[in-house]
């Protein structure tokens, strides 16, 4: 695979239907799914689309994957989005949620959306542990994906090791505690992407070609988060000073004040490429500091140096900067180019489905 620092995966199917399904019919949780892919273009060099088409979907004569392609062609003609180059293997997450079940307990049939969710970040997570690179989750993916990849407590344990100069230090510390304090994601106002591309846009059928133009548009805001990565994925830079870039980073950013008022923000979570590794027992451990300097011992020597090669997982917020009642600016443009008025029952949508907002 040709190498591109600035790339995250997201999963063929879940962006494949999540378009197609957008441009038929208006539903909350696919519009705001389609937001997360915008910021996702918008903030990266290209996303690379893992798994396939399971050939048990569709009916005889339902080519299920032109017409997924078909959806994407402006993105994939432009190589934005890009198929990956080895078939990964998924990664078992734990029980698949019961969709019957689900049904009974919900008002809105989101049983094979969240069972599409389950397959879809397996999917994601056997792909960063082949390609060492993060994931960019759909909103509808995020509850599965934050618990399945640990990723507070990767980022928190990221945050305790750039305090130290090694992992002995790290060890002897955590030793010391009952628990490891949790760290908080890192926020990160952006520009309203979103907003920007439903702005351009004078029917749904503009939506692709308008978030090619914010993309262009916002190619320097790209280019800053590029560097950061490069910074963090380096070997020879010690896990302190990736703290201190991280922090100069967000503090150069936060300080612009364009859109102050109608900004949207994305959480950085901080992540070594090593720990899909050695996190396997990591279930329900949450940070007990006994059970992670069991951890920490097996990474002394064998990942240690490894450790250092950091990325940044971008977990988007949409459903909770995006949507407000009463009427906002983005139900407005919702109004005027879906001819949809959101209403509190898709607000209860989104919290059936787990979704903060």
């Amino acid at each position: 695979m040709e190498e591109y620092l600035n790339e995250a995966l997201v999963d063929y199917s879940g962006i494949a239907k999540t378009v197609n399904d957008l441009l038929s019919r208006f539903t909350i949780l696919q519009f705001l799914d389609f937001c997360s892919l915008v910021e996702g273009i918008v903030l990266y060099d290209r996303l690379i689309m893992v798994g396939g088409v399971n050939s048990k979907v569709g009916v005889p004569n339902d080519n299920i994957e032109d017409r997924w392609n078909e959806g994407l062609k402006l993105f994939l003609d432009e190589k934005v989005i890009v198929k990956e180059s080895q078939r990964s293997s998924p990664l078992n997450i734990g029980q698949k949620p019961d969709r019957n079940q689900i049904n009974r307990d919900s008002n809105y049939s989101l049983g094979y959306t969240l069972v599409d969710a389950w397959y879809e970040t397996g999917r994601l997570l056997g792909a960063e542990k082949l390609y060492r690179k993060a994931s960019l989750p759909l909103l509808r993916q995020k509850p599965f994906y934050e618990k399945s990849a640990h990723v507070i407590e990767d980022h928190s344990i990221c945050d305790l090791f750039g305090k130290y100069k090694n992992l002995k230090e790290v060890l002897s510390t955590i030793r010391k505690s009952s628990i490891l304090t949790t760290i908080q994601y890192i926020s990160v106002p952006i520009p309203p992407l979103p907003l920007l591309v439903i702005q351009h846009s004078n029917s749904v059928h503009d939506l692709l070609r308008s978030t090619l133009e914010i993309r262009h548009e916002y190619s320097k805001l790209r280019l800053s988060l590029s560097a950061l990565r490069q910074t963090l994925a380096d070997l020879t830079i010690p896990p302190n000073e990736k703290l201190k870039a991280i922090s100069s980073w967000t503090k150069a950013w936060s300080t612009l004040s364009k859109y102050e008022n109608q900004a949207s923000f994305f959480e950085m979570a901080a992540a070594s490429n090593n720990m899909l590794d050695v996190t396997k027992s990591l279930d329900g451990i949450g940070l007990d500091s006994f059970k992670w300097s069991k951890i920490i011992e097996m990474m002394i020597g064998k990942f240690e140096k490894t450790f250092y090669e950091w990325k940044i997982r971008q977990l988007h917020k949409s459903a909770k900067h995006y949507i407000s009642i009463p009427e906002s600016m983005f139900a407005s443009e919702i109004k005027r180019l879906f001819g949809y008025q959101v209403t509190k029952s898709d607000i209860n949508v989104l919290r059936q489905a787990g979704i903060e907002i």
